[in-house]
């Protein structure tokens, strides 16, 4: 099947021979120095997409400010995802302030930087009170 324009996503399948090729294979492919297999998994698969502007929408298993950095460094692409866990780098004790306010349902704050590239970084924080 052809690629369109809007097609950039990663098969499940190519993450499934990523993660069941064993440890030795993984270790001896591109950016396995460097980077955890999450990284690697995303900067290997996105290659072929260097500079072309696109973005990588990613899942909360993949939506870490490490490979958002290292997208746009070395491939020059955007990246965006829900960040739940993998919290380093992401300013967390601000959002966990700004929640402790109480904010109404639908209430969002936005912080935002520059990276080195000129590229501007955002991090939106919502509160969505469902359970009230």
């Amino acid at each position: 099947m052809p690629r369109s324009e809007t097609d950039s996503w990663i098969p499940q399948q190519t993450l499934d021979n990523i993660w069941n090729e064993g440890q030795a294979r993984q270790r001896s492919k591109q950016y396995a120095c460097e980077y955890g297999e999450g990284t690697v998994a995303v900067l290997r698969q996105a290659k072929h997409y260097g500079g072309a502007g696109r973005t990588i929408v990613a899942d909360t298993a993949f939506a870490l400010v490490k490979i958002l950095v290292q997208v746009e460094q070395r491939l020059g692409l955007y990246f965006m995802g829900i960040v739940k866990t993998a919290t380093v780098a992401y300013p967390k004790n601000y959002f966990s302030k700004w929640c402790d306010l109480m904010p109404s349902r639908g209430s969002f704050t936005v912080l935002s930087s520059t990276s080195d590239l000129g590229n501007e970084t955002r991090c939106v924080g919502l509160r969505s009170n469902l359970n009230q």
